[in-house]
């Protein structure tokens, strides 16, 4: 609210609600929006993959997770880009999505564990015993998978600590620390968030390897590539 004299002598209040006007003028935000599309994977394969246009997306992403494989699209990108990622990105959507299919290859993996640990020294398995399962340092929570969005540092549950994708992934909220993980990839470049790291970018497959040195909240990120 403001006073003022113009220049015959009359006085004018004059009163001033940016907000009010901001919140009529302001454009209402777009929801989110979803559905399920087709898709032949590099395997040969066919399935079905959510597809959905989040406002608060930044760039086209794909996580799989227990529920199967989503894809995000940010407003600006359209569905032929959207479709093509999916086609660049069919062999990585085969292996994830067959690590969630079925336990047929349980028995394998559990020979392939033992045989690891008959050649491994006894002096590495104790490290890797007595590993902690998250490590905190001032704002930086590290772990290998993600957190579970809601539920305290405190109380963590060493499944989700491990293993979540999905709601970890789509959590756009800041946690209680800033979280810096593995466990999941899409490309060969880190993502970089307000409230989380992935440094994971798929050595096995792209041949790069991703590293950060964080100081004073400043990231800096080094990869090497093989």
């Amino acid at each position: 609210m403001e006073a003022r004299l113009d220049w015959r002598g009359n006085s004018h209040m004059l009163v001033s609600m940016p907000g009010l006007f901001q919140r009529l003028i302001a454009p209402k935000p777009r929801a989110v929006e979803r559905d399920s599309i087709p898709h032949t994977l590099h395997d040969g394969r066919s399935v079905d993959i959510q597809r959905v246009r989040d406002p608060r997306a930044k760039r086209i992403k794909l996580s799989v997770d227990e529920r199967g494989a989503r894809l995000t699209l940010p407003l600006r990108a359209s569905l032929v880009s959207g479709d093509r990622f999916l086609h660049e990105h069919r062999q990585w959507l085969s292996l994830q999505l067959a690590k969630y299919s079925s336990d047929d290859d349980l028995p394998e993996l559990v020979r392939a564990r033992d045989d690891l640990l008959e050649v491994m020294p006894a002096a590495h398995l104790r490290v890797l015993q007595g590993l902690e399962l998250m490590v905190v340092v001032g704002d930086y929570a590290f772990v290998h998978a993600g957190i579970r969005p809601g539920v305290p540092l405190s109380r963590q549950k060493a499944e989700d600590l491990l293993w979540i994708r999905g709601p970890f992934l789509d959590q756009t909220n800041r946690f209680e620390k800033r979280i810096v993980h593995g466990h999941s990839w899409i490309e060969a470049a880190p993502e970089i968030y307000d409230n989380r790291i992935g440094l994971d970018t798929g050595a096995y497959e792209t041949g790069v390897l991703t590293a950060v040195r964080i100081e004073d909240n400043a990231v800096e990120v080094f990869q090497t590539r093989g």
